[in-house]
Formats: C-alpha cells, structure tokens, sequence
C-alpha cells in the first residue's frame, strides 16, 4: 500500500497490536486502542500504570504495531485452496518511550478522547478531565519502517 493508505488505515481503525519481547526474549503481543500522529511519524498508546506490556519496555524498547482490517471471504476457483480473503494491513516498526512529562502525557491522552470520543460520540456530553492520569502510562512509538498491504 501506498503511504497515504497507510495513513488512512491508521486514521480509521480502532484496535491495532503491540509486540514486544521481554528480557529473555519471549513474545507479547496485546490488542490496544491508538493514534497515529502522521506529521510526528508516532503511534501512541495507552495502558495501566504498571503490567507486562511495561516491563518489557523496560528491558527492550523495540516494538512492532499492527492494524488490519478484514474483507470478504473470495473464492477464486473450482478447489478448496482456490480461496482467499480481501484485506488491508499496516505494520509499524519503531523504538517505544514511557512518556514521563505530565504536560506531554496530558496532550498525547487528549488525542485519544478526540479519536475515540469526540470524533466517534460527537453528541457525547462528558467532563474533559481525565481523572485517571496517574495511574495510566503513555507510551510513545517512534515509527522508523512503516509497510502495508492489501488484497482488495
């Protein structure tokens, strides 16, 4: 795919996936909400304030984030294996940080309440605090490779 599909697939999709290792290597992977910050080249993400996804920032920072969005299922021939399924994906391949600066954690959790709640519940009448900012972690993807795929 092209970059600005990229783009649009990280713009719309709600759920993308984290990947990282702990210290001795194994694999992790977990279903997350996001944004995507085209201009920065930054995926951000959100979590507990303590849990696996963080312990094993701690000891390797290097991530991968996934979204995909599935299409219809297509059959292409006479035989069982003559079947395939439409589909677009992006993959991101990037360098995480724990995102330390209140005022910089604050701005990168509002971008969450404006992808998630006002651009997806425009009527939604809420109070703009986010009352649990301190026992929430933000997390910062650094995007260095970005590639994406489709089967229309």
């Amino acid at each position: 795919m092209a970059a600005d599909e990229c783009t649009r697939l990280l713009d719309t999709a709600l759920v993308g996936r984290a990947a990282t290792t702990d210290a001795n290597g194994a694999p992790y992977v977990v279903p997350m909400n996001f944004v995507y910050v085209p201009l920065a080249s930054t995926v951000f993400l959100h979590c507990a304030a303590s849990g696996h996804l963080l312990d094993n920032l701690a000891s390797n920072t290097r991530v991968c984030f996934e979204v995909d969005e599935s299409g219809a299922v297509i059959a292409s021939g006479g035989s069982a294996c003559d079947t395939s399924q439409g589909y677009r994906s992006v993959i991101c391949f990037g360098t995480a940080r724990v995102i330390e600066d209140r005022a910089e954690k604050q701005q990168a959790l509002d971008l969450f309440v404006q992808k998630y709640v006002d651009r997806l519940m425009p009527d939604r009448k809420y109070e703009p605090d986010l009352l649990t900012i301190d026992a929430t972690a933000a997390i910062a993807i650094g995007v260095e490779k970005m590639t994406g795929k489709q089967r229309r």
